[in-house]
């Protein structure tokens, strides 16, 4: 098994062993440290209390109990360990701290935060950790500055792992920065994060060249930059990646030079910039689409963009039953490359009205050596049917 899908159930196990050989604790004073679970039975007012509301010691759960923490001149909680936040009751809230609603980077640890049916608003960022961040039926919404940042955490120079977040039937939106921003991969599950002052969900920020996406049933609209940004791998089932400010999926280059973006039944349109932009760098990049709307972006629908080595590396983009319409450029382009479309509509957009000089239909906009490949696909004719 992966070990993206390893490590909350390494985290739980943790958090319940430590959880079992304490009794809970009444969480009442602003500034309270726990070695155990605890849980609040009233709202716990710290606006007026410098450091952290709560310090979770060690690996435990602490239970907000739809009850809310009030944050002051600090986090609301501050996780020196692995730890999860939850609330057994509707309603519990994080909110008004001036650092992170929930931080686990003061300590030189990696510290993996789990968040369950809570809400985090007001504060200064929603959650910082050096970890992984694991969030189901949360609400991170109204932040100052990032939803969620998950960095790696280094000791001694050794890579402790980290650097990524899972979000299960979660809201990450109107943060004034970023939605979701790491280092090595994001996997998302019919969750939303949309309307963020940055980019949506980013895993190349802090310049890895590791990131990996994986979105199913999810939505990431309208955010002020580009939807998803990852240095090498990009899936995306179902859902939407639309009206974002700047490019709505955007994929490279990783470490080895590589990115893939396969789509599949997703609505990518109205973006500010490319609808899909591939970018190999000394390498090959893909396209994959079947059954997707890319429509009414910005520039280029689909641009896979491979900068060759030799003759095996190029752009690459693959469309079936695809509908790539009214985009500002070219529908479908590949550079060094070449598209096979099959049972596709791609009409419509700003540059493919005649056959470009070479003979290549420009709503296929290839300048690279291999002729297009298409089959029961519909695009203007005659341009879509010419022959170099």
């Amino acid at each position: 098994m992966s070990r993206y899908f390893s490590i909350p159930a390494a985290v739980a196990t943790a958090v319940a062993f430590a959880s079992a050989a304490h009794a809970q604790v009444v969480v009442s004073d602003c500034g309270q440290a726990l070695s155990g679970p605890g849980y609040l039975v009233a709202d716990l007012d710290c606006s007026g209390h410098v450091g952290a509301a709560v310090v979770l010691v060690e690996s435990t759960t602490f239970d907000l109990a739809g009850n809310t923490i009030f944050g002051g001149n600090g986090p609301g909680v501050s996780c020196e360990q692995n730890c999860q936040i939850v609330s057994s009751a509707p309603g519990g809230t994080i909110a008004g701290a001036t650092d992170s609603g929930i931080d686990g980077i003061g300590v030189a640890r990696r510290v993996d935060v789990a968040v369950q049916s809570v809400t985090i608003r007001d504060c200064g960022d929603g959650i910082h950790t050096k970890g992984v961040v694991e969030l189901t039926g949360a609400t991170i919404v109204d932040n100052d500055g990032v939803g969620v940042t998950a960095e790696r955490r280094f000791g001694q120079g050794v890579n402790l792992g980290g650097g990524g977040i899972r979000a299960r039937s979660s809201t990450v939106s109107r943060n004034g920065g970023g939605g979701l921003l790491t280092e090595q991969w994001v996997r998302l599950s019919g969750s939303d994060v949309s309307d963020n002052g940055g980019v949506g969900v980013e895993t190349v920020m802090f310049g890895t060249g590791l990131g990996s996406v994986r979105a199913r049933e999810s939505t990431i609209d309208r955010n002020a930059d580009i939807g998803i940004e990852a240095a090498s791998r990009i899936s995306i089932r179902g859902g939407s990646v639309s009206g974002n400010g700047g490019t709505g999926v955007f994929c490279g280059p990783g470490d080895d030079g590589r990115c893939s973006a396969v789509t599949r039944n997703t609505a990518i349109d109205d973006n500010g910039g490319y609808g899909i932009r591939a970018r190999g760098n000394l390498a090959s990049s893909s396209a994959v689409l079947r059954g997707v709307s890319v429509s009414r972006n910005a520039l280029t629908g689909v641009y896979a963009d491979g900068r060759k080595r030799d003759l095996f590396e190029y752009g690459l983009i693959k469309a079936r039953d695809a509908t790539v319409v009214d985009n500002g450029a070219a529908g479908l382009r590949a550079r060094g490359g070449k598209v096979v479309a099959k049972g596709s509509t791609v009409t419509g957009n700003a540059l493919e009205a005649t056959c470009s000089p070479s003979g290549i239909s420009p709503c296929l906009d290839i300048d690279g050596p291999d002729k297009a490949v298409v089959n029961d696909t519909v695009c203007n004719t005659p341009a879509a049917l010419c022959s170099p």
